[in-house]
C-alpha cells in the first residue's frame, strides 16, 4: 500500500452520543437530578419541567430562534428561563439549574469498546470529535485522546449540515478522502460525511436495517472493536 495514496485515511472523527455511550439513560438521570434540585430550590418548576417535552416549548424556541436550533445549551436554558417567568420566578435560576443538569449530562458510562479502540488508534491516526450534542469531552475524561473537538455549538451548525464536515477538513488539514467519520446516525453522521466527501463508518449497535436506497456507508460495524479492521479494509479498497 502506498504511503502517499491521496485517499488513504489519515484522520478518524467520531460522533459521541450513542456512539461512545447510550445517551437516553444519561438524559433521564440528568432530568431526575434537576427535578431533585427543583424540589429543594424551586418546587414550582417541578411540574412544568416534567411536562416540558410534551408542551412543544423546544419546537417553539427553534421556530423563534432559527439561528440557534443547533445550540442545545441555549435551548435548554431559554426554555427554563421561560418556565421560571411563567411561574413568577427569577429566570436567572436557569444558570445553577443548568450546572446540575450539565454535571449529570457528562456523567456517562462509556461502551466497553471505546477505550480499547482509542488506545489502539491513538498515535496511528489523528483523532477528532464531531458532535451535535453538548457533552464535554473534558468532563467525560477523554479529551486527551483527540487532536481536535468540534461541536454543533462551536461550529454554528449541526450534522448533517456540511459546515461541520468542512470545518473538520480545515482543522485536520487533509483532503476529505483522508478522513473517515464514525457514527451511529445514518443521516447525521453517514449521509452528512458522505455528501462532504469523507469516508464513512456506520456504527450499527442495534442491528438496524440500512434505511437509504441511494448510498451506503463505506463500512458497517456492530461495535467499535471492529473499527480498526474496517479502516484497514477501506484503505485496501482505495489503494
Amino acid at each position: 500500500m502506498s504511503l502517499y495514496n491521496p485517499a488513504m485515511i489519515k484522520v478518524i472523527t467520531f460522533d459521541l452520543d450513542d456512539t461512545f455511550w447510550d445517551i437516553m439513560p444519561v438524559i433521564r438521570r440528568a432530568d431526575e437530578r434537576v427535578l431533585d434540585w427543583f424540589a429543594v430550590h424551586a418546587p414550582r418548576l417541578l411540574e412544568p419541567y416534567a411536562k416540558r417535552r410534551s408542551c412543544g416549548m423546544r419546537e417553539e424556541l427553534m421556530h423563534e430562534f432559527p439561528d440557534k436550533t443547533h445550540d442545545l445549551t441555549f435551548l435548554w436554558k431559554e426554555s427554563l428561563r421561560r418556565m421560571a417567568r411563567q411561574q413568577g420566578l427569577d429566570p436567572s435560576i436557569a444558570e445553577p439549574a443548568f450546572e446540575v443538569y450539565y454535571a449529570a449530562r457528562n456523567d456517562v458510562i462509556l461502551y466497553s469498546d471505546v477505550m480499547p479502540v482509542l488506545e489502539q488508534l491513538h498515535g496511528e491516526y489523528r483523532l477528532g470529535v464531531l458532535s451535535n450534542g453538548n457533552a464535554s469531552v473534558e468532563r467525560v475524561g477523554i479529551r486527551h485522546w483527540f487532536d481536535f473537538v468540534l461541536s454543533a455549538e462551536s461550529v454554528g451548525a449541526a450534522k448533517p449540515h456540511p459546515l461541520m464536515f468542512e470545518q473538520a477538513v480545515r482543522v485536520a488539514g487533509v483532503p476529505p478522502r483522508q478522513i473517515a467519520h464514525v457514527g451511529d446516525h445514518w443521516e447525521h453522521d453517514v449521509k452528512g460525511a458522505h455528501d462532504a466527501g469523507l469516508h464513512t463508518v456506520w456504527v450499527n449497535r442495534n442491528g438496524d436495517r440500512w434505511p437509504a436506497a441511494d448510498f451506503t456507508a463505506d463500512a458497517e460495524i456492530a461495535d467499535l472493536n471492529q473499527l480498526p479492521a474496517a479502516i484497514d479494509k477501506i484503505n485496501v479498497e482505495v489503494e
